[in-house]
């Protein structure tokens, strides 16, 4: 790619900044690795083991180069360096996926005890208080995890597992606030597996008739 775009490819870049400038609705990266893990769902664990440092670092490389070592095919790293690239990738975002500015908005609706009223209060935050570029993140990664979890007596990847792995990544005030973390892990695990099990209601565009069904965790 150009060299003035590959700030673009960083891993710490701004989420809406890079999708404009490349002229993406998600970045690269996200497209990638959830392409290559199509076949590795039913993996014992995926997203919680960790991968091969060494792995995470080559990748995170080629593709801060601008390149996409997944889609060639040459290279077929272990699924769990794949994920772990991921997660370090969301972890890293300048602005977190569910914004600092509107980290209590969304906290709050752990406080919520009807399940009807807190997915109403949550869609209503995700379409007031999220650039475009966030959601459409958050709506192809969150399906992918609900897919993941379909296999959970293989994998041991529950709902509730994944939301614990991505909680502190998708919701966060600021990575050395660990009281926060501690705090508010109940509560952001609560909301994110929310999230993964009605994300076709939560993120279904705004003016449309959407018919939903609550799930049983």
């Amino acid at each position: 790619p150009d060299s003035s775009l590959l700030p673009y490819f960083k891993f710490g870049c701004n989420l809406v900044e890079c999708c404009k400038a490349l002229n993406r609705k998600a970045p690269l990266i996200l497209e990638s690795c959830l392409s290559y893990l199509q076949s590795h769902r039913k993996e014992e664990g995926l997203f919680r083991v960790s991968g091969s440092q060494a792995d995470i670092s080559e990748l995170r490389a080629a593709f801060e180069a601008g390149q996409d070592p997944l889609g060639s095919g040459k290279v077929r790293p272990a699924p769990e360096a794949v994920a772990s690239l991921l997660k370090l990738y969301i972890r890293m975002l300048q602005e977190p996926l569910i914004p600092r500015a509107h980290y209590q908005d969304f906290l709050s609706i752990a406080k919520i005890t009807v399940a009807n009223e807190a997915l109403l209060e949550l869609r209503k935050n995700v379409h007031q208080f999220l650039p475009p570029e966030h959601i459409h993140f958050l709506q192809t990664l969150l399906s992918f995890l609900l897919d993941v979890s379909r296999f959970s007596s293989i994998n041991n990847m529950t709902v509730s597992n994944l939301a614990l792995v991505f909680g502190p990544t998708i919701m966060r005030t600021s990575d050395s606030d660990m009281n926060a973390l501690l705090r508010d892990s109940a509560p952001i695990i609560n909301i994110i597996t929310l999230m993964i099990q009605n994300h076709e209601f939560l993120f279904a565009p705004q003016g449309s008739r959407v018919l939903f069904f609550l799930k049983k965790k």
